[in-house]
């Protein structure tokens, strides 16, 4: 039989665990999403500034890009790395203008088969991360916007390439962030399931402990003791229409069984009467012989 403070606890736990849940799942992924929004924009004003770098002369693509001025594209253990090249016209191969020195003598092929956007892509290391991919027609040196240069400026733009920017950045940190963020949340979920387990059996057992010295009471009471009467004393509202009707129960039943202890003495007493006086002519009758007739 199932008590009614195991059938509460059972569902106060469901649904304050679903409600948890959904709420930590929510506030996980919006911390998540915001995560990588500030890691884009990092991402994006790299690509930025690379962008702004490259300009084309009219025969060639220059990129102004300083060593010095941008170590995270060193060789290293959380290098980054940029690739600049030059689409090929008519389907033709891809010439790299640049790249980061973290890429060395080598190419970032990988990066080749993909079109504008971010991406979530391992490095040419090996480490996970995201990489921001723009197709853009480099803008004319700046000299050619001196007065006097319009024709060769517009001439310039006509005649610029496309080129395609790759930027990456590992994403190891943000990862291990995120999994710091999930593996707390996971230990303040159990903390707070435990806390809840508690927290709801006091609060069931202060709630129903009126409920409970009602039904003792009400267990207490047999045919010896039916002019007991329940008191109101610390039952809530929802209890005293029940405590109303067992009272009045009580009264009814007290009642009737004083009528059944009088109607029984009442016949006894009737009963002793013809039952001394056949018992009396039973006894003359025996006290000599008689004939059959």
């Amino acid at each position: 039989m199932t008590s009614i403070r195991r059938s509460l606890t059972v569902r106060l736990l469901v649904w304050l665990g679903v409600l948890l849940l959904a709420a930590g799942v929510a506030l996980f992924l919006g911390i998540r999403v915001a995560l990588l929004r500030q890691f884009d924009a990092t991402l994006h004003a790299r690509a930025s500034m690379l962008q702004s770098g490259t300009k084309w002369d009219g025969e060639k693509v220059d990129v102004d890009f300083t060593p010095e001025a941008m170590p995270w594209y060193r060789a290293g253990a959380s290098a980054e790395y940029f690739e600049v090249g030059r689409v090929g016209t008519d389907g033709g191969p891809e010439r790299v203008v640049t790249r980061s020195p973290s890429l060395g003598a080598g190419e970032w092929g990988e990066q080749r088969g993909l079109g504008e956007g971010v991406f979530d892509r391992p490095l040419p290391d090996g480490r996970r991360g995201r990489v921001e991919v723009r197709l853009f027609r480099p803008l004319p040196e700046e000299d050619l916007d001196q007065p006097g240069k319009e024709r060769a400026r517009e001439a310039a733009m006509r005649s610029a390439p496309m080129i395609r920017l790759a930027v990456g950045m590992g994403r190891t940190e943000l990862d291990g962030v995120l999994r710091v963020i999930g593996l707390g949340f996971i230990a303040a979920a159990v903390a707070l399931g435990a806390g809840l387990v508690l927290g709801i059996r006091l609060a069931l057992a202060s709630g129903l402990r009126p409920l409970e010295t009602l039904s003792a009471r009400v267990r207490g009471i047999d045919a010896d003791a039916l002019s007991t009467r329940l008191t109101e004393t610390g039952l809530p509202a929802e209890l005293r229409p029940i405590h109303a009707r067992l009272n009045e129960l009580l009264e009814r039943l007290e009642g009737a069984f004083a009528r059944e202890r009088r109607f029984t003495s009442g016949a006894a007493h009737e009963l002793r009467t013809p039952v001394a006086e056949l018992r009396s002519l039973l006894e003359v009758s025996l006290s000599r012989e008689r004939t059959a007739e």
